[in-house]
């Protein structure tokens, strides 16, 4: 425990240089390994690569199978839980049965009905009234 003053300054010295060295190599490995940054760099240096990773990945996602199971979310009210929207369970049958046979016979009847007006107008008519629907479906008014 004899030692000098210069020896505890020298070692106070060394010890002051090395924790500089040890953080200007911990900031370059913090630098170096700064994930966020370096894919900034690569989007704005290979903009390209990154779209066509993007649409490889929507495109895998586009293939892959539908989701089947439904999830259904309980409420804490019991009375809330109980009541299911869309008719409930009695009136679906009826609606699906009514709809069943409506649905064919307002086919048929629109069929029927849009086969006697193009029965009674001329060729250029028919490319007039196409024109007017095709102006409706835009909402541009046509005189």
């Amino acid at each position: 425990m004899a030692e000098s003053p210069n020896e505890k300054q020298r070692i106070g010295t060394a010890l002051l240089a090395t924790r500089a060295e040890l953080n200007t190599l911990f900031l370059l490995v913090r630098q170096n390994l700064d994930i966020r940054r370096y894919l900034l760099e690569s989007q704005k240096k290979d903009p390209w690569s990154w779209l066509a990773v993007a649409a490889i990945f929507g495109w895998i996602l586009s293939r892959l199978p539908a989701r089947k199971r439904k999830i259904y979310i309980r409420s804490s009210n019991p009375l809330k839980s109980e009541t299911r929207q869309g008719g409930g369970v009695f009136l679906r049958p009826v609606w699906n049965g009514g709809w069943a046979i409506t649905k064919p016979l307002l086919a048929a009847y629109l069929t029927r009905k849009i086969a006697e007006k193009v029965k009674h107008q001329d060729p250029n008519s028919i490319a007039d009234v196409i024109r007017r629907a095709a102006a409706f479906l835009r909402g541009i008014k046509i005189e």
